[in-house]
């Protein structure tokens, strides 16, 4: 991932622990990384099969298994293909090959309007409803264990405000990345899903208003999911960048009670210390 190309990992073991082997005996590890322009050269595929302590004839056949993953990878935009294990069998005499015994595939969610056939394939069931509505919502989502609503637009901002969370000795209950092209009506929809959440005992709301999502329309829909589902735990906002002033006031505007801090780390302290007193207190604040 650190490279930004297609890598094939490999260990002659196999085996369900194989990361925490690897980690304690890194050359148990192979590694090969796929120049994109190049593609996978059948020499680097045979050389990375006798790494693993293949013979001569099995080797080949590896090879043209790698050949065959690294085309499906490409071709059906991948994010992983773990074969696990891939055994060795015998294919006549002097001669053998490799099968798959168990295959594990993850494809890239922004792909998937190339492969209709594959999201066909998706079970509902056995994906959290929430973050269900968060993929029609267009709202990355990801529910975690603590009992601090998280809402920020952008990754990186996202993840470093959850940082800050637990550093602080708080507990985030979920992930949320509002998108930049994100709709009045798509935040509305994502902070609803924070309100629903039971387990939520204080809500942060960390806004950077830039490029196409200001701050003003972040804070008109989550006025609008106030108005629908109405607010019974503690809002912390922090609002900066294009139209911080007029977010701020959409929200008391409305009647909507929010504390309203001036930095990241003014508000990341106020809502730990409120989610904190709420779970001392025994329920929501």
């Amino acid at each position: 991932r650190s490279t930004g190309r297609v890598a094939f990992l490999g260990a002659a073991p196999g085996g369900e622990d194989i990361e925490s082997r690897a980690a304690h005996d890194p050359d148990a590890l192979h590694k090969l990384i796929v120049d994109p322009l190049a593609g996978l050269a059948e020499a680097e595929a045979r050389a990375f099969a006798a790494g693993l302590g293949l013979d001569d004839s099995t080797t080949a056949a590896c090879a043209r298994t790698m050949a065959g993953l690294y085309r499906a990878f490409v071709e059906l935009d991948a994010s992983l293909i773990e074969l696990n294990p891939l055994a060795v069998v015998e294919d006549g005499p002097g001669s053998s090959d490799v099968l798959a015994l168990d295959v594990k595939m993850g494809f890239d969610d922004n792909a998937l309007f190339r492969h209709p056939e594959i999201a066909a394939l998706c079970d509902t069931r056995e994906i959290d409803p929430d973050e269900l509505e968060a993929a029609r919502c267009e709202i990355n989502y990801v529910r975690m264990e603590g009992d601090i609503g998280c809402m920020v637009n952008g990754a990186g901002l996202a993840l470093a405000t959850l940082d800050l969370i637990v550093d602080s000795g708080g507990a985030p209950a979920d992930f949320m990345d509002v998108r930049p092209v994100a709709t009045r009506q798509q935040v509305a929809d994502g902070f609803a899903m924070i309100l629903r959440n039971p387990q939520v005992r204080a809500i942060l709301v960390n806004m950077y208003g830039g490029g196409i999502l200001r701050c003003d329309t972040m804070a008109e829909g989550i006025a609008a999911a106030v108005r629908t589902h109405g607010l019974n735990v503690p809002l912390v906002v922090r609002a900066a960048g294009t139209n911080r002033d007029l977010a701020r006031k959409t929200l008391t505007s409305q009647g909507i009670h929010a504390l309203f801090a001036d930095d990241i780390d003014e508000a990341v302290a106020h809502v730990v210390a409120t989610a904190r007193a709420a779970t001392s207190a025994g329920g929501r604040a």
